[in-house]
């Protein structure tokens, strides 16, 4: 099969909405077969911004999703561009 990452947009039904001050991000998974149907679709994150830039098969057979999360330190400010890693199963 084949992975494919990146980001979604929060919406503003989400479960995190009460800490977003703005439009926010989430890793964004969709698993596909051998000839592109869709099998799977998956977010991940939280409220703070996290843009999936890179996906890697490690030697256990797991995917390693690399990319940066922004970090709410209060209400309106951010520290931006943090790197984070998330490992999951190929059956996420």
């Amino acid at each position: 099969g084949i992975l494919i990452c990146g980001y979604t947009k929060i919406p503003p039904s989400h479960k995190y909405k009460s800490y977003i001050d703005t439009v926010a991000y989430n890793y964004w998974m969709i698993g596909m077969d051998n000839q592109g149907k869709i099998q799977s679709q998956k977010d991940l994150g939280t409220y703070n911004d996290a843009i999936a830039c890179t996906v890697i098969i490690t030697k256990d057979k797991k995917y390693l999703l690399a990319g940066n999360i922004d970090v709410i330190i209060e209400k309106g400010v951010r520290k931006r561009d943090n790197l984070w890693l998330v490992k999951i199963n190929p059956a996420y």
